[in-house]
């Protein structure tokens, strides 16, 4: 009898171990938060050639305020962020996850397989 109750607990430590290790792993942003997540992005795109097609962006990109950016698109699981910037007529892009996680940016505001 010892060892059947053993066996039990023991089975049902390891279930409830399994359950909790499928969870999300990554916690959600908010949309202040992304819309940061944009700013540095675009200062970060300035730094340095991400190997994006959009290359290495000039420097005034790395002066983008947080009233520069603003929600193009969201969708499940994801943002595009639209990023103006006063000294360069383009318009960024920025497609980032809802994580924080950026996978892409353009000047288009178009991503494969985003609709």
């Amino acid at each position: 009898m010892k060892t059947i109750q053993t066996i039990f607990a023991a089975l049902v430590l390891l279930t409830s171990q399994l359950a909790y290790s499928h969870g999300s792993h990554a916690p959600v942003m908010n949309e202040a938060q992304i819309m940061a997540l944009g700013v540095s992005a675009a200062s970060q795109f300035s730094t340095q050639d991400t190997g994006l097609p959009i290359g290495k962006l000039p420097e005034s990109w790395a002066n983008i305020k947080e009233n520069n950016v603003s929600i193009h698109k969201k969708g499940r699981g994801y943002y595009i962020l639209k990023i103006e910037n006063g000294a360069d007529e383009r318009i960024l892009y920025v497609l980032v996850s809802n994580a924080g996680r950026v996978y892409d940016a353009n000047f288009t505001g178009a991503f494969k397989d985003i609709k």
